[in-house]
């Protein structure tokens, strides 16, 4: 459970103290069981209730796990909104019943090639998801001069370099389960990304951009070592 203050470059003033909770990787499919996931929610629910929350994909890998879907997750409560995507594995598991019962736990699916608009302590601000290259297309290009305050939903980190040409203010990403298995004093070994192990977990920025890669929560091979699951709390 990470808590942490993140610094925006061109955050607006009246989104300061906004807070996100950020979960992604869940891979339902019995191992871990569902008692850890309601304990895992119960203590992330300790933290005072988030303005936004984002799920970022991976949530199956049983076609027999569809219904921990709704009962797990449509309990999270935020203030604003809540926001996911799919993952890579999702697209293995009927995803279009995923985004469904996304929907009804109460969630705003981004992507694919969607933009949502909404005033936020009246800012405008704009949730995009990035759900490439697994399910296409990629977003459409941000049309328009009207500048808003963006949050990317990115299932994976290899999209920062087109949220960083997209001018988008936060990117949130899991994916790579930070390498899951971490040496001492070498770090990940096995990264499934194109930039290998330079965004396995942590917060990286670019120009205006910022982002933020979880270690995610489980896996279809759920063992690690010294690279615990992850719950993201963050106040901007």
């Amino acid at each position: 459970f990470t808590e942490f203050e993140l610094a925006i470059p061109r955050l607006p003033r009246e989104l300061d103290g906004l807070t996100i909770l950020f979960l992604s990787d869940l891979h339902f499919h019995g191992t871990p069981s569902r008692e850890f996931f309601h304990e895992m929610l119960a203590i992330a629910k300790q933290w005072p209730s988030p303005d936004l929350i984002f799920l970022g994909g991976d949530y199956l890998d049983s076609d027999s796990h569809h219904e921990w879907i709704l009962e797990l997750l449509r309990p999270l409560e935020a203030n604003v909104g809540r926001f996911a995507i799919l993952g890579n594995h999702d697209l293995y598991h009927s995803p279009e019943k995923i985004r469904s019962e996304l929907t009804e736990a109460g969630y705003t699916m981004l992507g694919p090639d969607k933009r949502i608009q909404q005033t936020i302590r009246g800012i405008d601000c704009e949730f995009v998801g990035n759900e490439s290259p697994w399910f296409q297309p990629s977003p459409s290009d941000r049309t328009g001069n009207n500048r808003r305050f963006t949050i990317c939903l990115s299932h994976t980190p290899d999209n920062f370099y087109w949220a960083v040409d997209q001018d988008c203010d936060l990117v949130l990403a899991g994916h790579v389960h930070g390498g899951q298995i971490r040496i001492p004093l070498i770090g990940s070994i096995f990264v499934p990304s194109k930039f290998g192990r330079r965004f396995d977990c942590g917060v990286f920025s670019k120009n205006n951009t910022v982002m933020v890669v979880g270690r995610g929560i489980s896996g279809r091979e759920p063992i690690r070592f010294r690279c615990s699951p992850q719950v993201i709390y963050m106040k901007l």
